[in-house]
């Protein structure tokens, strides 16, 4: 992949350009010393208003500039590329890692291993291609998405409603290439490792665990394209695993080993828990933008997605008046990029009486989820992971 970007930008973002040579080192171990110590983190920075660009990438509302973490406008979720998928260059930008190797897909060397593999071996991006080439469009949500609008305010990333987009992802299954190295019996996780460096100088390594079941389903994949092109840098190329319904915090960016385990792994990034942990319903207005103004007496058209874990959106419904009402909003056909895509919907009203104005939507799924109203006390338990209240995702506008 080739990005036109001097050395020292790179360096100063960040970005570490390395050969195939040093990925061999497992944990780029000399990198890593050669690299720290890290710059640090933060402060955040978020402002709505303020618009930072990164190479490749158009302009996004900049949170942390070390790690990496941008948040979609909303205005850019549904994009033109591949109807109604994001934009490779909105798509939104999340990392822990605070130094992200430059990887030639001709340089990648995917090691699969671990104590439960039964033929441990070393794969390069033809060779994984072998396996034969499969797609799966999926929304890419935070679990924290939104978590920026709870009051009082929690710590971790101050994320707006952008913490999410949809894209349409190209690669091969991971079930393949599991079975292509044997998996044990008494294998019990798979364990995927990134290539970058974290933000903890204490845990360099990145890894993120997911259940065998889990990968051994044939709509987890390891992709290296994105809504038909190249996978952007800054959401993992050359190799990104993708597991379509699930919450994408587990979606490692920049894969270079797969560990199949008898045993849970010890990483602090890792985690506990390896299982299915589907996103959760949520509806949200994506135009106008939050702040934007209304003309009082005129007609004005709200648009939105709608999304769940692929078990599919039954209806969005919007209140004006504080959700003492609500009224059905009219909902685009299914998208011809599968269930784990958005569903797009439109809602016509004539705003009157000049002022701050709320706006509410409510989803409902197939099978009669419905989105809760209120702040849940398990988001601030939580840390406002897997928030989906309407109160929380409500638009805020201005009519005049």
């Amino acid at each position: 992949m080739s990005l036109a970007w001097n050395r020292r930008e790179f360096l100063r973002r960040g970005i570490l350009t390395v050969g195939a040579a040093g990925l061999a080192v497992s944990g780029l171990g000399p990198l890593a010393r050669a690299a720290a110590p890290f710059p640090g983190v933060g402060p955040a920075t978020r402002d709505p208003n303020r618009l930072v660009a990164l190479p490749g990438k158009r302009p996004l509302v900049q949170i942390y500039d070390k790690p990496p973490v941008y948040e979609t406008p909303t205005a850019y979720l549904i994009g033109d590329e591949l109807y109604p998928l994001t934009n490779r260059d909105a798509y939104y930008v999340r990392w822990r890692e605070a130094l992200i190797p430059e990887i030639k897909p001709e340089e990648l060397r995917l090691e699969v291993g671990g104590d439960a593999a039964v033929r441990p071996r070393t794969f390069t991006l033809d060779e994984l291609k072998a396996f034969g080439e499969v797609s799966v469009a999926a929304v890419g949500s935070c679990k924290r998405n939104a978590s920026g609008t709870l009051r009082p305010m929690l710590g971790g990333v101050p994320w707006g409603k952008g913490d999410v987009s949809a894209a349409k992802w190209t690669g091969v299954r991971v079930k393949d290439v599991l079975e292509a190295v044997g998996v044990k019996e008494n294998a019990v996780q798979v364990a995927f490792k990134s290539a970058g460096f974290t933000i903890a100088l204490a845990a360099q390594e990145y890894w993120r665990i997911q259940s065998v079941d889990e990968m051994m389903d044939p709509k987890a994949i390891l992709a290296y394209r994105m809504n038909d092109g190249e996978i952007p840098i800054w959401n993992g190329a050359p190799l990104r695993l993708v597991n379509p319904g699930e919450y994408a915090p587990e979606w490692v960016k920049q894969v270079v080993r797969i560990e199949i385990r008898s045993t849970p792994i010890e990483n602090r990034w890792a985690g506990t828990h390896a299982g299915p942990d589907p996103i959760r319903i949520v509806s949200l207005v994506t135009t106008p933008q939050d702040g934007e103004r209304l003309p009082s007496g005129r007609e004005v058209e709200l648009t939105g997605v709608a999304y769940d874990s692929g078990v599919g959106i039954a209806k969005v419904e919007v209140s004006i008046d504080g959700g003492k009402s609500w009224e059905r909003a009219s909902l685009e056909p299914l998208s011809p990029h599968g269930r784990y895509v958005w569903r797009v919907w439109h809602y016509r009203f004539t705003p009157r009486q000049r002022g701050p104005l709320t706006v509410f939507t409510r989803a409902t799924g197939v099978e009669g989820e419905v989105q809760p109203f209120g702040v849940q006390e398990a988001h601030y338990t939580s840390n406002g992971r897997r928030m989906n209240s309407i109160v929380e995702f409500a638009a805020h506008l201005e009519v005049v």
